[in-house]
């Protein structure tokens, strides 16, 4: 039986009314998993009854249900949304969101960022889940607040409260469209700062290695369905069921520090003192890295360090991928492409 988080009940907010209705609702929100629990972010419970998507996510102002899910669903296909939107049921009388965003698993503060104004993300919080079997993070964003002491390395349980939910950004979310902005996935490199002082961006990066573009997520949605159906064993085995899009064969000695972190993706171990040839990586359709095979010294022909050849491609995939430049096509050749290009450049700090 799922019970009630007590630690919820712990850091109950300033309107406990709120908690009172969920509670006389009979909300459960935990699905007790090996790694920890997991729970949803919102107090919304329509997902978990299996309702239709427009019970709780949150369109653009296209009115499209679909804009508000993760991956090609903006500006006709051609725009990606990393994360899924989800909107409040709970809202005060002149219409504002009134209501909390939770931790959704076991996990420590890695990146608040309090200004609104410095992200189209505003104000938003990261998490990273050691207790699981790969280290994922979550990000919870535009959110109106943050939680009283959610601040970089506390640790929070699962149903904590991280902030509001609300409508901050470096842009106007009217409150008609207030929700939270939810992604999970995991972080590329460690020597992010590096690569972004190369980049002629005028401005500063605020966020770490924590900035979006050090991020790489996976749908969440399809993430939750596998928890609540049952069918969620591990966040390895989950991300083995990703559609693979390419296979590239990187020619560096270097080992990401990617694999440190995530060494679950690779295929097989590297052995002390093995000489590095090169990585065949395979990707999904949104650039997520799958696995990762090390070649050692003398298994592959000499190759100049740096080169990137495409071993494989899902035509299919690239083609219904229109948002995500991962690899340009010309007649019958491909190229790699502005986003793909920036992955590799930061998994390998070159």
């Amino acid at each position: 039986m799922i019970t009630w988080k007590h630690t919820i009940v712990g850091k109950m907010p300033a309107k406990p009314y709120i908690w009172i209705a969920l509670l006389l609702s009979g909300w459960c929100p935990l699905w007790p998993q090996a790694g920890g629990p997991i729970t949803w972010p919102t107090s919304n419970t329509a997902f978990m009854r299996g309702e239709d998507l427009s019970a709780f996510i949150q369109p653009t102002v296209s009115g499209r249900v679909t804009s508000g899910l993760y991956g090609c669903v903006r500006n006709d296909g051609f725009r990606f949304h990393e994360g899924i939107d989800l909107f409040p049921i709970f809202r005060t009388p002149n219409g504002e969101a009134d209501e909390p965003v939770f931790a959704v698993m076991n996990g420590r503060v890695m990146h608040v960022n309090p200004v609104a104004s410095r992200s189209g993300y505003g104000r938003y919080v990261v998490l990273e889940h050691t207790d699981a079997d790969i280290p994922v993070y979550t990000l919870y964003s535009h959110l109106a607040d943050i939680a009283e002491g959610v601040e970089e390395g506390v640790w929070l349980q699962a149903g904590d409260p991280v902030g509001g939910l609300g409508r901050s950004a470096a842009y106007d979310i009217p409150k008609s469209r207030a929700h939270v902005h939810f992604e999970i996935g995991l972080r590329i490199g460690n020597g992010f700062q590096g690569w972004y002082d190369q980049q002629d961006f005028t401005a500063p990066n605020h966020f770490g290695i924590w900035n979006g573009m050090n991020l790489v997520g996976f749908d969440p949605l399809a993430f939750f369905e596998a928890v609540r159906d049952g069918e969620f064993t591990s966040f390895h085995a989950h991300i083995q069921t990703f559609a693979e899009l390419a296979v590239l064969r990187v020619h560096t000695s270097k080992i990401p520090d990617l694999i440190q972190r995530y060494p679950t993706l690779l295929t097989r171990p590297i052995e002390p003192g093995s000489g590095i040839a090169a990585w065949d990586i395979v990707f999904s359709q949104y650039g997520f890295p799958i696995r990762l095979t090390p070649w050692f010294a003398g298994e592959l022909p000499a190759r100049n360090g740096g080169s990137v050849e495409l071993l494989s491609i899902d035509e299919r995939l690239r083609a219904e991928t229109r948002c995500w430049k991962s690899f340009s096509r010309s007649r019958d050749t491909y190229e790699v492409a502005a986003f793909m290009q920036r992955t590799l450049a930061i998994l390998f700090e070159h």
